[in-house]
């Protein structure tokens, strides 16, 4: 079961997701993060209670933090898939995952058509738009981040100078499993690896993940 908590804005008719937490099992322990295009179908399904606000604090250790933002989610396809990708299902493993996963995205507007939501990205000026790289950054805290934004910097702007900082980030961490050209790399989405998880190539990037999870 995957409980899902995010940051969730609506501003001049549109929905951003900010940060968004994925929980397995009853752990706050980081497993890693996931960096993707844009948040997808899933619904708010109310507001966090007291105790959930008080978790989120502790892990992101800001007192501070503005939990009047934060809502229940329900998971979507997008995120089932990210659990087999961090559990190792698709490369034959079946960990049981015990923690969270940070979900992120290069743009924020919460719109499961992709074409629409680069048009909306296109048309917004909010701040609310991207993430910010000073501040995702140190709350990757040195584990593994999956990237799976296929081309989206190629087609918003102002998101690539986020997707390659990210990149050069990983470049320089440990948990680095890509090619070490950035425009070399495909960035699967978690939707595609679901559909083409037997293929070669993807079995290769896949289990360089998998490794990182393990050690």
């Amino acid at each position: 079961m995957i409980k899902v908590f995010a940051e969730y804005v609506q501003e001049n008719g549109l929905d951003y997701r900010r940060t968004t937490l994925l929980q397995f099992g009853n752990s706050w322990d980081l497993i890693g993060s996931a960096v993707l295009k844009n948040p997808g179908s899933a619904k708010a399904e109310g507001p966090i209670t007291e105790e959930e606000a008080s978790e989120i604090k502790s892990f992101f250790c800001q007192e501070c933090f503005h939990m009047d933002l934060w809502q229940r989610f329900r998971p979507d396809p997008t995120m089932r898939f990210l659990e087999k990708i961090f559990n190792g299902e698709y490369v034959g493993k079946s960990n049981d995952l015990n923690g969270v996963v940070q979900l992120f995205n290069l743009t924020y507007i919460k719109e499961p058509n992709l074409e629409l939501a680069k048009k909306k990205a296109l048309e917004s000026s909010s701040h609310l738009l991207f993430p910010s790289l000073d501040e995702m950054i140190p709350i990757f805290k040195d584990k593994p981040v999956y990237i799976g934004w296929f081309d989206t910097w190629k087609h918003t702007p102002k998101a690539e100078p986020i997707a390659r900082g990210i990149f050069e980030y990983l470049s320089m961490s440990k948990n680095q499993y890509l090619k070490p050209e950035f425009e070399k790399n495909k960035y699967y989405h978690p939707i595609y690896i679901n559909r083409a998880s037997k293929k070669e190539i993807i079995q290769i990037s896949l289990n360089s993940f998998s490794l990182l999870l393990d050690k």
